[in-house]
């Protein structure tokens, strides 16, 4: 009997090197010396690079934030104010849509029709397009325009360039951002038609406008009435009431929010 107390007495003793009391829960955690511990060790030392990438890639995004601010307030005091005709295009839509009447500009300095402009926005219309496109293509343009204006899309725009600026390493915020100017666009082309009450118009204006652009685009802080050219050919089906080739907001587009509200 004396020899089976030592054999136990010795096993028992073997464990209280592998068994230690935690000294937060007061549970007994084994500790193995002989295999790695991982716990918290790579992002312990993963962290200060990480939080060091994510901290160049916010200064890079808010500089390119701070410049688009910068431009729409250039963009805002250059070129001229409208002529007659624009300023009575707009003030008849304006009213249509119960909202104040917009400054209205012409400029070299743009190759596209934009809104820019958070507390009083302007429309800004390239001036060659004056010459170019003609004046029911023209109230198309302010139409669409002062959609953005209505909606305040200048606004949720901001916003979207501030999530994407701190969630940038997330791949879904970039493609859900796109997928909501998209829509978007699409929304200022509905309320546009409704305002013209010229729907084959409209469409063909989108198409005048794709010609004409430049490669420049409209700043990031700006709402213009351009996009890519599969965007255009998408509104283009849905104002004349075709099936997009795109599809519209759907299941995974809801996905994507849900995972982003979740990260």
């Amino acid at each position: 009997a004396s020899t089976n107390d030592v054999a136990l007495s010795d096993h028992i003793e073997g464990y209280d090197g592998l068994l230690r009391p935690s000294h937060e829960t007061g549970s007994a955690v084994f500790d193995n010396p002989g295999r790695p511990s991982y716990e918290g060790g790579f992002l312990s030392s993963a962290s200060p690079w990480l939080l060091v990438t994510w901290l160049a890639g916010v200064l890079i995004l808010s500089l390119r934030l701070v410049l688009a601010v910068a431009s729409a307030s250039w963009l805002k005091r250059t070129g001229d104010i409208a002529g007659e005709m624009l300023r009575g295009q707009t003030e008849r839509l304006s009213r249509k849509l119960h909202s104040r009447t917009p400054i209205v500009r012409v400029s070299r300095q743009v190759t596209q029709a934009m809104a820019v402009g958070f507390f009083r926005p302007v429309i800004i219309i390239p001036t060659a397009w004056l010459i170019q496109l003609p004046p029911e293509c023209l109230e198309a343009v302010l139409a669409h325009e002062l959609a953005h204006i209505r909606r305040r899309d200048l606004w949720i725009n901001l916003m979207q360039r501030i999530v994407e600026t701190f969630l940038f390493f997330h791949p879904a915020v970039w493609w859900l951002s796109a997928r909501l100017r998209h829509e978007r666009e699409m929304c200022c082309d509905e309320l546009a038609v409704s305002l013209t009450g010229r729907r084959v118009e409209y469409a063909s204006t989108l198409e005048l406008v794709a010609r004409r652009r430049g490669a420049a685009g409209a700043p990031a802080l700006a709402a213009g009435i351009g996009g890519g050219q599969m965007a255009l050919l998408n509104r283009v089906r849905n104002i004349l009431g075709l099936s997009p080739a795109g599809g519209g907001m759907g299941p995974w587009t809801l996905g994507a929010a849900a995972l982003v509200a979740g990260a």
